[in-house]
């Protein structure tokens, strides 16, 4: 069971986008719940977005309800939203992308939903596409292998799963929140808000990566990677069961006491 004190760092990776960044800054500030930090970690843009993040947020800087980490070098997504878990000091995190926007009532929703499901780890909502469509439903493991149906923007998770199924996979370019989501919630089953609590912007006429990579590829990589793991654990795993260790070793299972 979780602590009752629920507080969030939200984390925003963002490279050259000066130009939208203020609008999702904007919608954070205007939550109905305000006990958060937003981590902005700049991956190295070459913009004005220094200049209009210490322009229009002095106040917001000052009292570090947002906290400003410039990279000298772009090193991509995943790096970057590393840099913000590690300096993450809230224990429940959130993610904003700079060209998304958060319904005001988001954090308040989280928060509650939180509170009446202590044992959770895992929460996610729906949200809704520049296009009209609303993405989200009831959660499904078999389904989210096959593809992602649960968009980063609107998935919470507690700060503990970090150190137990890691961070985001810097070999990855593409899929990356597919790949940390399917880890996480493998073993975690989360809770689905049935709420749209996020617009999420399709515009494709910038540089991303949905732009750049192939899709094809990326899933395949994704697959081999669980494949790998799978295998791996088939192998050998050690796993708690009521008050026993359960130690398999090339299918063969033997189980002794916690102690021993």
């Amino acid at each position: 069971m979780f602590s009752r004190s629920v507080k969030f760092s939200i984390i925003m990776a963002t490279y050259n986008r000066a130009f939208c960044i203020q609008n999702a800054i904007d919608s954070l500030l205007k939550q109905t719940y305000q006990d958060f930090e937003l981590i902005i970690v700049d991956d190295g843009s070459t913009d004005d977005t220094e200049k209009l993040i210490k322009e229009k947020y002095v106040k917001e800087l000052h009292t570090k309800k947002i906290v400003y980490k410039k990279l000298k070098q772009n090193k991509g997504v995943c790096n970057a939203r590393n840099v913000g878990l590690k300096s993450a000091y809230n224990n429940w995190i959130g993610y904003l992308d700079s060209d998304n926007e958060m319904l005001p009532d988001f954090l308040e929703t989280f928060q509650k939903t939180i509170i009446k499901n202590p044992k959770n780890t895992i929460f996610y909502s729906r949200l809704l596409r520049t296009d009209g469509r609303i993405i989200g439903h009831p959660f499904n493991y078999e389904q989210l292998q096959n593809a992602n149906f649960i968009d980063l923007g609107v998935f919470v998770h507690n700060k503990s799963l970090i150190l137990k199924y890691g961070k985001f996979d810097t070999n990855l370019k593409r899929l990356v929140d597919w790949d940390l989501i399917l880890r996480y919630t493998k073993k975690e089953k989360p809770i689905f808000i049935e709420k749209v609590l996020l617009k999420y912007s399709e515009d494709n006429n910038y540089a991303r990566i949905t732009n750049t990579e192939s899709l094809q590829d990326a899933k395949l990589i994704i697959d081999k990677k669980r494949a790998k793991e799978e295998f791996k654990q088939n192998i050998f795993s050690i796993k708690n069961e009521n008050n026993h260790k359960v130690l398999r070793i090339l299918g063969a299972k033997v189980k002794f006491k916690r102690g021993v």
